[in-house]
């Protein structure tokens, strides 16, 4: 499931690190078992990281996609809403984990009369399959949920906004400056090989 599309940058702000995540989650569950201060830190990050997405993806949808800085918040916005997914199903497993260490331990029950399970057969319309189709990406479900997204961002406290905004702000610009090193790397190597 780690994806390895990682923004170079992304050591460089404090904006949730997905591969730092998945450290975590990896650390949470190498006993194999998710203790409830475990499971209580995990509910933690997954908040922190769905505000960060939340906060990001509002200020993409409110800027004007002719803006210099687009790509960038887009690209970085697809980075939190992946650290979001992490810690989601992270937490979500974590608290299934939890419950069951909790429960007595039951004996399987035998059934010998199993039946062989029925299958759901659903009938969808053209209209319900062409929304679920346009749904498939993430983008399109961000696009789609962007009134849900702004109420959200709406609702939380000005502090947490404001912090947030800064945070992404500095890392649009750790993104700005890496670019820049690296053209001016590519630079130096083209310099270079005329020189050769």
């Amino acid at each position: 499931m780690v994806d390895t599309n990682l923004i170079d940058s992304s050591r460089d702000y404090r904006v949730s690190r997905y591969f730092n995540l998945v450290r975590v989650v990896e650390r949470f569950y190498s006993d194999g078992a998710i203790s409830d201060q475990e499971l209580s830190s995990m509910k933690e990050m997954r908040s922190e990281t769905l505000i960060n997405y939340q906060v990001a993806a509002d200020m993409l949808h409110k800027m004007d996609k002719k803006a210099p800085e687009y790509n960038k918040l887009k690209e970085l916005v697809d980075y939190l809403r992946k650290c979001w997914v992490l810690m989601d199903y992270a937490t979500d497993k974590g608290a299934v984990v939890n419950r069951e260490q909790t429960l007595e331990p039951q004996k399987p029950l035998l059934n010998l009369n199993q039946k062989e399970k029925e299958t759901l057969t659903l009938d969808v319309d053209a209209a319900a399959m062409a929304l679920v189709a346009g749904l498939k990406t993430p983008e399109q479900r961000r696009e789609a949920n962007a009134e849900n997204i702004a109420r959200a961002v709406e609702l939380m406290p000005r502090e947490v906004k404001e912090r947030t905004a800064q945070e992404i702000v500095q890392a649009l610009q750790a993104m700005k400056q890496q670019d820049l090193i690296a053209a001016r790397r590519r630079l130096l190597d083209i310099e270079r090989s005329r020189v050769a």
